[in-house]
């Protein structure tokens, strides 16, 4: 009776060792689920009325977080500002 008891906390020991292995994977998958839903999403839209001749930027930030330095880049450059965009 005592070998069976041995055996029986071996086999234990097995399965719960196997579940812990399989548990870190899982763990894993879930810390990279909540960084990325956690992560600032920023979108730009612009829209343009001929009659004003005016821009409207729209800069929608639709993550979790707020956004940090966040530069928006317009390639080509306007060139009805372009005498007084400032050029890195």
């Amino acid at each position: 009776m005592p070998a069976l008891t041995a055996w029986s906390t071996l086999a234990l020991a097995v399965i719960a060792g196997i579940a812990l292995f399989g548990a870190r994977g899982q763990i894993k998958e879930a810390r990279k689920l909540r960084k990325s839903t956690s992560r600032a999403y920023v979108t730009v839209h612009a829209e343009g009325d001929k009659e004003t001749q005016t821009i409207n930027l729209h800069v929608t930030n639709a993550g979790l977080t707020h956004a940090e330095n966040v530069r928006v880049t317009i390639d080509p450059p306007l060139e009805a500002a372009a005498s007084w965009i400032d050029h890195d």
